[in-house]
């Protein structure tokens, strides 16, 4: 399941941090595996408050959390007919999504 850490927040005006609201919505997904050097977790974190993800089975998560898991991309180079080196963006946390949860 994901596991909810508590986060320091830090501010340099003094002011407490701004609650983070419970997501109503919430849905259910995997995480793929990963690759050999990849962790068996994904930390993520919304507003101060970190979640730390196990890859590979079904939790839980904030419908918040899932447009951080799409804006994280990275570029792989991908070789084409002609022998020649393109970039790609790739999804960085690829995941699938089963169903709203109850």
């Amino acid at each position: 399941m994901a596991e909810e850490m508590e986060t320091l927040t830090v501010s340099n005006k003094g002011n407490k941090a701004p609650k983070v609201p419970e997501s109503p919505k919430r849905v259910r997904v995997i995480l793929d595996e990963g690759g050999e050097q990849d962790l068996p977790y994904v930390f993520i974190s919304l507003n101060g408050v970190a979640y730390k993800v196990q890859r590979g089975v079904e939790v839980e998560l904030p419908v918040e959390l899932l447009e951080i898991l799409d804006h994280a991309v990275m570029t792989v180079m991908v070789k084409d007919q002609n022998n020649r080196y393109t970039p790609r963006k790739i999804m960085r946390f690829p995941y699938r999504v089963l169903r709203e949860a109850a």
